[in-house]
């Protein structure tokens, strides 16, 4: 019986599965802002910012409407 009371304590591979996709996210948009700060002369491509807004998690986020462009630029001087 301890054997059965053992795995009821493990994790479920969809939890497991949430968690590694969270991690994957997470990761690709620390890199995307990473490169976006790295980038230091002239404005941040288009390309990462596009990428931050999609890791972002806000679908309704635009990379044209100049919000996260200015936030990174900010972010660049400081």
């Amino acid at each position: 019986m301890q054997f059965f009371e053992d795995l009821r304590e493990h994790p479920s591979l969809a939890g497991i599965r949430s968690r590694a996709a969270a991690y994957v996210r997470q990761f690709r948009l620390d890199r995307a802002v990473r490169a976006a700060l790295a980038t230091r002369s002239g404005p941040i491509p288009d390309s990462i910012i596009a990428e931050i807004c999609e890791t972002w998690g806000d679908p309704t986020l635009l990379a044209g409407d100049g919000y996260l462009q200015a936030l990174l630029l900010e972010a660049q001087k400081a």
